[in-house]
């Protein structure tokens, strides 16, 4: 990966979920803890990142705590926290509770609305999130290289979305 890293400017490398078993025990989330921990350290000398993007079953109870707190809580600060914003308030956990838990981890994030009423992604800025105080924590606290528009309104087709929410964040001064 690193390899790959190089040939094509990457700087950071995601991990898009883990497998849903390794959610369901403490023991595995502190394995992979390990794992995220030791390619950090391999890929620091090459100013690359490792990180960790963020899904609904990510903050679902285990043990007292969530997955997410148990991987983050037990990660050196170079593994990044890709908080994808809809995915976190969809599993029912407050992003900005994150943005204030990890500061200096969030250095992309993925900017994605979400409605609880329709259970749904919407075009962002239309739905349940605080744009205004998750922005404020994100550059306060965080300094993101990279806010990621996902693409994933179901509401209109493609192209009409990406201009909802287009205008939407130029509306918020984005």
């Amino acid at each position: 990966m690193i390899e790959f890293g190089h040939a094509v400017g990457m700087k950071y490398a995601t991990v898009g979920s883990l497998p849903k078993e390794m959610l369901q025990a403490r023991a595995s989330v502190l394995e992979a803890a390990e794992r995220f921990n030791a390619a950090a350290e391999r890929m620091k000398s090459e100013g690359m990142f490792i990180g960790f993007h963020s899904h609904g079953p990510d903050f679902q109870p285990l043990d007292g705590e969530t997955p997410w707190d148990i991987l983050f809580s037990n990660t050196e600060p170079e593994v990044v926290m890709q908080l994808d914003i809809g995915n976190t308030l969809g599993g029912g956990a407050d992003p900005c509770l994150y943005l204030e838990r990890y500061p200096g981890r969030a250095r992309t994030v993925h900017v994605k609305d979400h409605s609880a009423a329709d259970k749904e992604a919407l075009a962002v800025g239309d739905g349940d999130v605080d744009w205004t105080r998750v922005f404020d924590l994100c550059e306060r606290l965080h300094d993101p290289e990279w806010y990621v528009v996902e693409q994933a309104c179901e509401a209109y087709m493609p192209m009409e979305c990406a201009e909802i929410s287009l205008r939407n964040l130029r509306e918020m001064g984005r």
